[in-house]
C-alpha cells in the first residue's frame, strides 16, 4: 500500500537515471497530483539545468502534477543548488533520529498515562486533533499550500490508518481515562519507526509529550522491535529537545524541497 512506484525521469544523458513517482495519498488529499523525486548523485554541470527544467514540464503536464517534492542529504549542496537554480524551493531541514537498544529505556512516565489500539469509535475525535495540532510538517512550511491542505493531510492520515492492509498503527495515548493525543506507530521484524504522534493543547504542562514518545518506544520494543527510527523537523524545537531529552541518535539531516508547476 504504501510502495511508491517509480519511473525514470530522463532529462538528459547524464541524468537518465533520476526517477519519480506519484504520491497517492496526498494527491488524494489535495485534490491535484504530488509526485516525489528521487535524484540520484549524478556528476553535474551547470548546462544540465535547462534540460532538467523541461523534463520538469514535460513530467507535470502528462501527469497533470502540480508539486514535486524532494528529499536530498545535507551534505549534497551541489545538488541542492542544482534544484534551487531549476526552480525548487528549500522548505525545511528533516532530522533522522534513530534509538537503539530500547530494552535500556528506563525513563518514567506520568502515571496513568497508557497506549492502546485506537478503536472506530475514537477516530472522529482522533482526527479532530489531527486537524489543529501540526504546523511543522513540510506543507504547513510551504507558503504555496494553503493551511487548510496541509491541516487535511494529517486528518487523512489518520482515517487511512485504521484500513485493514495499513501495516502503520493507530494508538489512543490516554491519560486518567481520557483521550489526549495519538500516536502512529510501523514496525517489520527488528526495525520500528515512530511516523506521527500528537497530545492535545488542552493537556499540555503535564509532562505527556515526552510519555508518549517513551510508551511509543516501549509499544514497538515489546512488539520485536531492537531498533525505532523517526523523523521531525528542524523548525520543532519542542520535538528536538525532547528527543536530545531520551538520547535520541540524530543520524541524518536532509534538505525538503518543493517544486510548484509555474502559472503561466
Amino acid at each position: 500500500m504504501f510502495e511508491l512506484l517509480y519511473e525514470p525521469l530522463i532529462i538528459s544523458d547524464n541524468l537518465k537515471s533520476w526517477e519519480i513517482a506519484i504520491n497517492p495519498w496526498d494527491t488524494e488529499t489535495f485534490g491535484f497530483g504530488v509526485s516525489v523525486l528521487k535524484p540520484l548523485f549524478d556528476s553535474l554541470s551547470g548546462d544540465e539545468t535547462a534540460s532538467f527544467e523541461k523534463a520538469l514540464k514535460v513530467y507535470s503536464d502528462r501527469k497533470r502534477t502540480r508539486i514535486i517534492i524532494t528529499s536530498i542529504p545535507a551534505e549534497q549542496i551541489e545538488i541542492s543548488f542544482f534544484l534551487q537554480r531549476a526552480g525548487f524551493r528549500f522548505i525545511d531541514l528533516s532530522y533522522k533520529i534513530r534509538y537503539e537498544t530500547l530494552k535500556y529505556l528506563s525513563i518514567e512516565t506520568p502515571a496513568n498515562l497508557s497506549l492502546e489500539q485506537a478503536l472506530p469509535e475514537e477516530l472522529d475525535t482522533l482526527i479532530e486533533m489531527a486537524g489543529r495540532l501540526f504546523q511543522h510538517g513540510r506543507y504547513h512550511q510551504d507558503c504555496f499550500i494553503p493551511k487548510s491542505l496541509a491541516d487535511q493531510r494529517y486528518k487523512d492520515w489518520l482515517r487511512r490508518s485504521l484500513k485493514p492492509d495499513n501495516p502503520q498503527q493507530l494508538l489512543t495515548v490516554k491519560f486518567q481515562n481520557s483521550v489526549c493525543g495519538f500516536s502512529i506507530v510501523e514496525y517489520h521484524g527488528t526495525e520500528g519507526y515512530l511516523h506521527l504522534h500528537a497530545i492535545d493543547s488542552k493537556w499540555r504542562g503535564k509532562k505527556l509529550g515526552i510519555g508518549m514518545i517513551v510508551e511509543s518506544l516501549r509499544y514497538l520494543h515489546n512488539a520485536g522491535a531492537e531498533n525505532v527510527e523517526t523523523k521531525i523537523s528542524a523548525s520543532n524545537l519542542n520535538a528536538l529537545n525532547m528527543h536530545s531529552h531520551l538520547n535520541g541518535h540524530f543520524i541524518d539531516v536532509s534538505r525538503i524541497l518543493h517544486w510548484h508547476q509555474p502559472v503561466d
